[in-house]
Protein backbone atom coordinates (compact mmCIF):
# COMPACT_ATOMS: atom_id res chain seq x y z
CA UNK A 1 0.00 0.00 0.00
CA UNK A 2 1.38 3.42 -0.92
CA UNK A 3 0.90 6.37 1.42
CA UNK A 4 1.10 10.01 0.49
CA UNK A 5 2.03 13.21 2.26
CA UNK A 6 -0.26 16.19 2.34
CA UNK A 7 0.13 19.80 3.35
CA UNK A 8 -3.12 21.13 4.72
CA UNK A 9 -4.50 23.88 6.92
CA UNK A 10 -5.86 22.86 10.31
CA UNK A 11 -9.46 23.96 10.85
CA UNK A 12 -10.20 22.24 14.14
CA UNK A 13 -9.60 19.40 16.54
CA UNK A 14 -11.95 16.49 17.14
CA UNK A 15 -10.02 14.88 19.97
CA UNK A 16 -6.71 15.21 21.74
CA UNK A 17 -4.94 13.23 19.05
CA UNK A 18 -7.13 13.93 16.02
CA UNK A 19 -6.54 16.85 13.65
CA UNK A 20 -9.38 17.93 11.34
CA UNK A 21 -8.54 19.33 7.93
CA UNK A 22 -10.85 20.82 5.33
CA UNK A 23 -10.86 17.51 3.46
CA UNK A 24 -9.62 14.87 5.92
CA UNK A 25 -9.01 14.05 9.54
CA UNK A 26 -5.95 12.28 10.89
CA UNK A 27 -5.31 10.49 14.14
CA UNK A 28 -1.75 11.07 15.28
CA UNK A 29 -0.09 7.69 14.94
CA UNK A 30 1.95 6.06 17.67
CA UNK A 31 0.50 8.11 20.51
CA UNK A 32 -2.51 8.00 22.81
CA UNK A 33 -3.94 11.02 24.61
CA UNK A 34 -6.56 11.23 27.36
CA UNK A 35 -10.18 11.37 26.30
CA UNK A 36 -11.90 14.75 26.52
CA UNK A 37 -13.94 13.72 29.59
CA UNK A 38 -11.00 11.99 31.28
CA UNK A 39 -9.63 13.37 34.54
CA UNK A 40 -6.20 12.99 36.08
CA UNK A 41 -4.82 13.99 39.47
CA UNK A 42 -2.24 16.63 40.33
CA UNK A 43 0.74 15.89 42.54
CA UNK A 44 -1.49 17.09 45.40
CA UNK A 45 -4.10 14.43 44.46
CA UNK A 46 -6.61 17.00 43.15
CA UNK A 47 -8.59 15.96 40.05
CA UNK A 48 -8.33 18.06 36.91
CA UNK A 49 -9.63 17.77 33.35
CA UNK A 50 -6.44 16.42 31.73
CA UNK A 51 -8.36 15.49 28.57
CA UNK A 52 -9.31 19.11 28.09
CA UNK A 53 -5.80 20.31 28.93
CA UNK A 54 -4.34 17.87 26.40
CA UNK A 55 -6.80 19.02 23.74
CA UNK A 56 -6.01 22.66 24.44
CA UNK A 57 -2.29 21.96 24.20
CA UNK A 58 -2.75 20.40 20.75
CA UNK A 59 -5.09 23.23 19.74
CA UNK A 60 -2.46 25.81 20.66
CA UNK A 61 0.14 23.95 18.61
CA UNK A 62 -1.95 23.32 15.49
CA UNK A 63 -4.87 25.71 15.12
CA UNK A 64 -4.63 27.91 12.03
CA UNK A 65 -1.20 26.51 11.21
CA UNK A 66 -0.04 24.78 8.08
CA UNK A 67 0.54 21.16 9.01
CA UNK A 68 2.36 18.56 6.92
CA UNK A 69 1.16 15.01 7.61
CA UNK A 70 2.70 11.80 6.40
CA UNK A 71 -0.01 9.18 6.17
CA UNK A 72 1.21 6.09 8.03
CA UNK A 73 -1.81 3.88 7.37
CA UNK A 74 -5.21 3.26 8.91
CA UNK A 75 -6.34 1.85 12.23
CA UNK A 76 -8.79 -1.01 12.76
CA UNK A 77 -11.68 1.47 12.32
CA UNK A 78 -10.29 2.59 8.93
CA UNK A 79 -9.32 6.05 10.27
CA UNK A 80 -6.25 7.68 8.75
CA UNK A 81 -3.15 7.63 10.94
CA UNK A 82 -0.44 10.18 10.38
CA UNK A 83 2.77 11.70 11.63
CA UNK A 84 2.26 15.44 11.48
CA UNK A 85 4.71 18.33 11.44
CA UNK A 86 4.62 22.10 11.80
CA UNK A 87 7.76 23.82 10.54
CA UNK A 88 9.58 20.48 10.72
CA UNK A 89 8.56 19.83 14.33
CA UNK A 90 6.95 16.41 14.89
CA UNK A 91 3.62 17.08 16.63
CA UNK A 92 3.21 13.43 17.68
CA UNK A 93 6.56 13.56 19.48
CA UNK A 94 5.81 16.98 20.98
CA UNK A 95 2.54 15.72 22.47
CA UNK A 96 4.46 12.90 24.20
CA UNK A 97 7.44 14.97 25.40
CA UNK A 98 5.05 17.59 26.78
CA UNK A 99 3.38 14.86 28.83
CA UNK A 100 -0.08 15.31 27.25
CA UNK A 101 0.04 12.00 25.38
CA UNK A 102 1.79 8.66 25.85
CA UNK A 103 3.45 6.27 23.39
CA UNK A 104 0.90 3.84 21.97
CA UNK A 105 1.68 0.46 20.39
CA UNK A 106 4.71 1.70 18.46
CA UNK A 107 8.14 2.12 19.96
CA UNK A 108 8.70 5.38 18.04
CA UNK A 109 7.97 7.62 20.98
CA UNK A 110 9.25 5.55 23.94
CA UNK A 111 12.24 7.85 24.56
CA UNK A 112 9.93 10.87 24.40
CA UNK A 113 7.72 9.20 27.01
CA UNK A 114 10.69 8.48 29.27
CA UNK A 115 11.81 12.11 28.98
CA UNK A 116 8.30 13.35 29.89
CA UNK A 117 8.21 10.98 32.87
CA UNK A 118 11.65 12.06 34.13
CA UNK A 119 10.73 15.74 33.66
CA UNK A 120 7.36 15.30 35.42
CA UNK A 121 5.84 16.91 32.32
CA UNK A 122 2.10 17.26 31.79
CA UNK A 123 0.14 14.32 33.19
CA UNK A 124 3.34 12.84 34.64
CA UNK A 125 3.40 15.63 37.25
CA UNK A 126 0.61 13.75 39.03
CA UNK A 127 -1.21 10.51 38.31
CA UNK A 128 -3.41 9.31 35.47
CA UNK A 129 -5.04 6.23 34.04
CA UNK A 130 -4.12 4.96 30.61
CA UNK A 131 -6.42 6.47 27.98
CA UNK A 132 -7.07 2.98 26.55
CA UNK A 133 -8.23 1.76 29.96
CA UNK A 134 -10.43 4.84 30.36
CA UNK A 135 -12.09 4.11 27.01
CA UNK A 136 -12.56 0.46 27.91
CA UNK A 137 -14.22 1.26 31.26
CA UNK A 138 -16.37 4.05 29.82
CA UNK A 139 -17.84 2.35 26.76
CA UNK A 140 -21.27 3.66 25.85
Amino acid sequence: MKFASRILHVVGLLAMNTILYLISQYNLSGIDAPELAQTCKTDKDKPYACGQVSRNYLANIAHNKTVHCKIDGTDRYKRLLGTCYINGININSLMVTSGWAIPYYKLNYIMDGIKAYLDNAGMWAGSFGLPSMYRKSNKK
